[in-house]
């Protein structure tokens, strides 16, 4: 499965929101994404230290999470890719351009770049 990053940005902003108290168990966008591909990247997302939470499993197979909100690396993220929609579109063609492989601290470094 690809990496979809206007999914990611759009999990990322929500998961800005989320208060401590009040972790969700998943995201859902009906109509835009299938839930099997938005949970791939949540999983990523938690995985890449980018939200705060966990991937949890039932015994029926069927895989949920608990996502607390940002980890630093979320907040960073935000900050750098969001503030300039421009940027932004930059960033996606740079990673769209580089190997499929592109990790997000690369595309991260060079938000920055083209910031400062």
């Amino acid at each position: 499965m690809k990496r979809d990053f206007e999914l990611i940005k759009t999990i990322l902003k929500e998961a800005e929101s989320i208060s401590a108290d009040s972790p969700v168990s998943s995201f859902e966008y009906p109509g835009e994404y299938d839930q099997e591909v938005v949970d791939y990247h949540t999983e990523l997302l938690i995985t890449e230290g980018f939200l705060k939470g966990e991937a949890l499993f039932c015994v029926s197979g069927y895989q949920y999470f608990m996502v607390y909100g940002l980890c630093w690396k979320g907040h960073e993220f935000i900050e750098e890719a969001f503030r300039d929609e421009s940027i932004w579109e930059k960033g996606k063609a740079f990673a769209a351009s580089q190997s499929p492989a592109i990790s997000a601290a690369i595309l991260l470094e060079w938000l920055k770049e083209q910031l400062f």
